[in-house]
């Protein structure tokens, strides 16, 4: 299971805005139910709103594609 590849459990806060429709963002989204942990979904990804709601819910973790981490990076 990918909660377990990544190590991840219930205290972890994780930060996307991949469509849970995705192969990827389902993932994401069964991991956190799987584990009772919390999931912050944004309805669409900019690097403000990813960025303030990393801080606003102390993640842990972000979950997004390469392209979204290299904006991050640059903000």
């Amino acid at each position: 299971m990918t909660a377990n590849m990544h190590i991840r459990n219930s205290d972890d806060c994780v930060v996307t805005a991949l469509p849970s429709a995705h192969v990827y963002g389902n993932v994401i989204m069964n991991s956190a139910i799987s584990l009772a942990s919390t999931l912050a979904v944004l309805f669409r990804f900019t690097e403000e709103n990813a960025l303030k709601s990393i801080q606003k819910y102390n993640a842990t973790m972000f979950d997004g594609i390469l392209s979204m981490c290299l904006n991050l990076k640059n903000e």
